[in-house]
Order: C-alpha cells, then structure tokens, then sequence
C-alpha cells in the first residue's frame, strides 16, 4: 500500500468526517441533499468540538437503526482510491473522552463487512489504561473515526487516545501520547476557535515522520484551531460518487468545508 496515499484518504475518511457510510442518505433519497445535524454542541473558549455530523429526519430525529441501511462497503472505499495493498502502521485517533463501548461496537462494523477482529488498543492522554468517562455526543465522532481507519486500512493496528476533556491542553496532551506510543498517522477530527497564545500548543502537534490530520471545520470560510498549524494537513469534507464498476467518478468538496488565514500563525 502506498503510505502518502493511505495517510492521504484516511485523514478524508476521519479527520474530515466526509465519508458516506456515516452520513449517506437512503437511495430512493439521494437525489436531494439530507438534512444532518451536528453531533457535538458548539465548542467554548480553549475548547474544541467535534466534527461529526449524523442524519436526522424532518423532525430533526436521529435516523439510527440497528441494521446496516446503506453506505459505502470498505472495498468499494478502497477500490475509489486504488489502496489495494494493506499494511501494518498503527493509526492514532484522538478525540476527548472515551465509548465504553467502542470495542464491541468497532467488532459489530468489521464483522458487518468481513473483517477480521481488530487490533484496538485505548488508553487515555497519559498513555494509561484507565481511561476517561464516556460521552453520547463525543462517542459518535470516536466511533466514525475507528470504522472509517477500519475501512481504509483493515489491517493496521488501532490506537485510540481519548483525553480527559474537550479542552485544547488535554487534546494537544493525547496526540503527544499517540506519538510517543509509535502511531504513523494521527487523526484528529476536532476543532476550535483561534486564540491568541494558540502558538504554546503547535509543539504537540509537531512530530516528524508523523502524519497528523486534522479537520478544516464544518463552518465554511474560516480557520479553526489545530488545522492552522503548519505542521499539519488539514482535511475539508467531500462528497464521492463512484461509477458502476466501483471506481471513483466525482468527488466534491463541501460548501461548508473550513478555510482561510490564521490570525496568528504566520502563513
């Protein structure tokens, strides 16, 4: 597997959140663009929020079912991107808190779609095995961002670091966690208002050979904290379209996608 391209489509499939399978409408409703909702209430000062959208129906209701209703497969992901490899990295994601049921839901999602048992090591921003209280809203982001990694790429190891809050501080201490735990790509999909002093925090977000991705926001023009850093890629959503035979016919990006200038980190 080429790791540039690996590193490339697993920062669209986590750090952006832009991936169908979580977001895709029904097919008879494809035509016209689902209605969603975020995940995670609006971040507060020196703090982030997550990404994550989820689909709700005209009452504004989460559309959640117990069943697989639709999406894209992990091979027709693969496929769009020609990963027809696989590899043994270990992917990092960093979100706040942690599922208390992310193992046995992640082995729901890989046995839906024929994948061996995953190798998942939690652990919280310390690096420890007591990990952090679990949250609804947060959950859902951990969750999409463990089965997009599975997707992309089966056979990496996974590691998720969940830190003690949504404050900027914890966040920045759990990527230095996943780095030194020896993660080759760290995903990050979390964001927040800049600050001035945002610069104290680009040090953690700075590790050679490591690729830390990072969500460019859901709020259109605009730069959020920690994609400004230059030390990392930060990932706008897109929508894919495949052809008949699977391969990759369009994709686009969102209207909503975060962009722009840092206030203070120099260009």
């Amino acid at each position: 597997m080429n790791f540039r391209r690996l590193t490339m489509h697993l920062a669209a499939a986590t750090a952006a959140v832009s991936l169908v399978l979580a977001l895709a409408p029904a097919a008879a409703e494809a035509r016209s663009a689902p209605r969603s909702k975020r995940v995670c209430s609006k971040a507060i000062r020196h703090h982030v929020a997550c990404n994550a959208r989820v689909l709700v129906d005209r009452r504004l209701r989460p559309r959640a079912t117990t069943a697989f209703a639709g999406g894209y497969t992990p091979t027709q992901l693969r496929t769009a991107y020609g990963l027809t490899g696989d590899s043994t990295r270990t992917i990092a994601i960093v979100d706040a808190y942690a599922s208390p049921r992310a193992a046995s839901d992640l082995a729901v999602y890989r046995a839906q779609f024929g994948l061996s048992p995953a190798s998942l090591t939690q652990v919280n921003q310390r690096g420890g095995s007591i990990l952090p209280k679990g949250s609804v809203s947060w959950g859902q982001e951990e969750m999409l961002d463990l089965e997009m990694a599975s997707a992309i790429c089966p056979g990496c190891s996974l590691l998720y670091v969940g830190a003690d809050s949504s404050s900027m501080n914890d966040l920045a201490t759990a990527v230095d966690a996943a780095a030194n735990l020896g993660a080759s790509v760290i995903s990050n999909s979390y964001g927040g208002r800049e600050f001035a002093g945002e610069t104290a925090l680009a040090g953690h977000y700075d590790h050679p050979g490591i690729a830390i991705v990072v969500s460019s926001g859901d709020s259109g023009f605009g730069a959020q904290f920690p994609a400004v850093f230059n030390t990392v890629t930060a990932v706008g959503g897109t929508t894919l379209q495949l052809t008949a035979g699977g391969a990759r016919a369009t994709e686009t990006v969102w209207s909503g996608a975060g962009s722009g200038c840092s206030a203070y980190v120099a260009k």
